[in-house]
């Protein structure tokens, strides 16, 4: 957390955010989460794509296309980019102003929420194209959209292998919690005539669509291949990577042939197999390492899937007389 965004995210030239002009053409998805102890001030500005500030705590003044829209604890606020806007802060050590600002292609948004089962209101973006509007979440909506908030800046700041992908899957999950209630709680704010401007082009919607249909599942099988001496229920993954129980399966059916508890489970014994390989490693342990709650269990998936026992496996291989794989 930081006192305020730094030159280096603010580059105004023309009145055109270079910066996040720069960053979106790389990677379509930009998120901030300020804190302000004083008084400061955003220039007016415009950028491409729609940005979405969510106020946390404390009091500002949003201005867009020259109309001024205070800014309040929980409210959630949307507008194009490309409309004219500045931001004041009187922030002090007594009354700190916290916010999130998400920017945002728009292709890429209503890729990540067809992508995932949530329907798309046009008119909805229409209202974000035609100027902005706002509303403010119910508590309940609000302890996750805050967690969200966290999760989703954590990731994007310290870019950790695969980030871009954990992004994604962050902003599907908030997008889709704030897009819901949007559609039944939208207040009917004043919009402001401004031209729609779309920043997207099919270089975009490809990339977009590479990002939720192909790196998702690339990032689970990964997740999973990692995690194999864990409990890993198709619940508890599809909802670690923000999707479906049934859209998870039927993709690993699609892409590896076979539903995703039975990938676990042949990944499973395949690394108990290169694990048998080192006579040093205790069948017991080889169990554990493997995720598999008993040794009985064990046995018996190794035998269905094998042929043989473990320890059969093992005294083949000491030999090198290897049984043919089943997997």
């Amino acid at each position: 957390m930081q006192s305020n965004p730094g030159p280096q995210r603010t580059r105004i030239h023309d009145g055109w955010n270079v910066f996040l002009e720069e960053h979106l053409s790389s990677f379509p998805i930009f998120v901030r989460n300020d804190l302000w102890l004083r008084r400061w001030t955003l220039p007016q500005h415009r950028q491409p794509g729609i940005e979405i500030n969510i106020t946390h705590v404390g009091r500002a003044f949003l201005s867009v296309n020259h109309q001024v829209y205070p800014q309040s604890d929980r409210l959630v606020s949307a507008f194009p980019g490309t409309c004219a806007h500045d931001f004041e802060v009187n922030g002090s050590a007594s009354a700190p102003y916290k916010q999130t600002v998400i920017c945002i292609n728009e292709s890429l948004l209503c890729t990540l929420l067809q992508a995932h089962g949530a329907d798309v209101d046009q008119q909805l973006l229409d209202r974000i194209n035609a100027g902005y509007f706002e509303f403010t979440l119910t508590t309940e909506q609000w302890t996750r959209i805050d967690t969200l908030c966290a999760q989703l800046v954590d990731v994007f700041r310290h870019k950790t292998p695969w980030w871009q992908q954990l992004v994604s899957a962050d902003m599907t999950e908030l997008l889709t919690v704030l897009f819901r209630p949007m559609r039944n709680d939208f207040q009917g704010n004043k919009t402001l005539a401004n031209p729609r401007n779309r920043l997207s082009g099919e270089h975009t919607e490809q990339k977009a669509a590479q990002l939720i249909d192909a790196d998702w599942y690339t990032l689970c099988q990964r997740y999973v291949d990692r995690n194999l001496d864990k409990k890993l229920t198709l619940e508890e993954v599809a909802r670690r990577f923000y999707i479906s129980p049934e859209h998870l399966t039927r993709t690993f059916h699609k892409i590896y042939g076979m539903p995703f508890q039975r990938y676990v489970q042949q990944q499973r014994i395949k690394l108990a197999c290169q694990l048998l390989a080192k006579a040093d490693t205790p069948i017991a342990e080889i169990t554990c390492a493997v995720g598999f709650q008993s040794r009985s269990h064990f046995h018996r998936v190794f035998r269905t899937t094998m042929g043989v026992t473990p320890n059969d496996y093992r005294l083949a291989v000491s030999k090198g007389n290897v049984p043919p794989e089943t997997l």
